[in-house]
């Protein structure tokens, strides 16, 4: 009778099945960017009475601005800058753009993907209008934000100055 060492087999399988589970962990986590952690920036009101929410992560970033009952998420999934001090005085072809855009009000959920656009339909067009200007949406707030924070920035900084005067 034959006798075989099981020890050795249940090693490897065991190790295949952690290689396979942190595969599909890494998987997930690329295909779901909510899933990934982010840390709020900023939350508060800009401009034009819009109420935002702004969050970074590692490489990707997502502002939920609210206006009149309309909710828009734009979304930077892929090589976000992070929001800085002079970070948008490049040239707008350098700057970041939106991958998706989802517009949501009390009747219906648009959502929208930068690969839905197309010059050859009507909704690859329509969806290519819809990119631009939340581009656009996006810099501006983007902008007010950071002037924003470096404004209370620099009063918190005065103020720390004099108490230590």
């Amino acid at each position: 009778m034959r006798t075989y060492n099981t020890k050795g087999s249940v090693r490897i399988a065991w190790l295949a099945g952690g290689i396979l589970a942190a595969v599909a962990l890494v998987g997930i986590h690329a295909a779901y960017p909510s899933l990934r952690p982010y840390t709020v920036v900023y939350s508060g009101r800009v401009v034009d009475d819009y109420k935002v929410d702004y969050a970074e992560g590692e490489g990707y970033s997502k502002l939920t601005a609210l206006k009149d009952g309309v909710t828009i998420e734009l979304q930077d999934e892929e090589g976000s800058t992070p929001l800085g001090w002079n970070l948008d005085k490049k040239p707008v072809f350098e700057r970041d753009t939106l991958e998706k855009v989802v517009v949501t009000d009390a009747k219906k959920k648009c959502k929208y993907h930068v690969s839905d656009i197309s010059d050859t339909t009507l909704d690859g067009k329509h969806t290519k209008q819809v990119f631009a200007q939340a581009n656009v949406l996006y810099h501006s707030l983007r902008t007010k934000i950071r002037e924003g924070v470096r404004n209370d920035y620099l009063t918190d900084a005065k103020r720390v100055e004099e108490l230590l005067q």
